[in-house]
């Protein structure tokens, strides 16, 4: 009788844990990895998926070497926040902001809405302005044009932009 129960109580847990799996999100599912690497020996945050690379942002600017943030250490920093995102979920949108009255490129959640909280991808120069490099971005994934990834030291501009992260990859030229 105990054999029974213990056999009973083992399937239940089996049935319960089967049940408990969390769901995976198609986007997910094709295993999106973010790393630093190079682009024609620029740092760059790069994007894997599906056995294909896609440069997303240039580290080229020496701004902020004097506090240590060389162009390799930002590389690194952003590429782990796009993967902790992503791995997190929160990895909707790109749109920019400020934090610490500087200018940012961000996540939100939603198109429209502002940075979610510790959203911070990246900082910019003082007098930049995120958007450009957002467009810059949206034209290279949406038109493969050949224009270059993300210059993170990008020129002012004032209309807010939101991109699709799931767009971006999706649509992203790449080798």
């Amino acid at each position: 009788m105990k054999l029974k129960q213990t056999f009973a109580l083992g399937l239940a847990f089996s049935a319960v844990s089967v049940f408990a799996l969390p769901m995976i999100n198609p986007v997910q599912a094709q295993e999106t990895r973010f790393f630093c690497g190079t682009q024609n020996g620029i740092p760059a945050t790069v994007a894997q998926r599906s056995g294909r690379t896609h440069p997303i942002i240039q580290f080229k600017s020496e701004y902020f070497s004097s506090n240590g943030w060389t162009p390799e250490r930002r590389c690194q920093e952003v590429s782990e926040r796009f993967q902790r995102f992503y791995a997190q979920g929160t990895l909707k949108y790109i749109t920019t902001g400020k934090i610490n009255g500087m200018h940012v490129l961000c996540i939100a959640a939603a198109k429209g809405g502002d940075c979610i909280e510790n959203g911070l991808l990246l900082t910019l120069r003082q007098g930049n302005n995120p958007n450009k490099a957002l467009r810059q971005l949206l034209n290279l994934q949406t038109y493969g044009s050949g224009v270059n990834p993300v210059n993170e030291s990008a020129e002012l501009s004032k209309e807010r932009i939101y991109i699709s992260v799931d767009e971006l990859l999706r649509n992203a030229p790449g080798k």
